[in-house]
């Protein structure tokens, strides 16, 4: 993916969090469109990707691609994560 052209609003220094050369947004989405080649009649579904750790543009053009290749058979959960921490950030102990 090429360098961005505007700034990324949800992060300090305006870069997203994910390297730009991470591909899919994580096995789930390949093992998905596996099963909707070899598949007429399943519906699909992502449970819930946390958008905040993927590049929302390239989930999006993923997710529609594997919907259309699906005929429509495909769901896509979406999470904004827990809490509001950073990719990267430590994890506050639990009480």
């Amino acid at each position: 993916m090429d360098a961005p052209a505007s700034r990324y609003p949800y992060s300090a220094d305006g870069r997203i969090a994910v390297p730009a050369d991470s591909g899919l947004a994580g096995p789930a989405l390949l093992a998905l469109a596996f099963a909707a080649a070899v598949t007429s009649r399943i519906e699909l579904a992502s449970g819930v990707l946390l958008l905040s750790e993927h590049n929302p543009v390239l989930v999006a053009k993923q997710a529609a691609t594997l919907d259309v290749l699906s005929a429509g058979r495909f769901s896509l959960g979406v999470g904004g994560g827990r809490g509001g921490r950073r990719p990267g950030a430590p994890r506050r102990s639990r009480r």
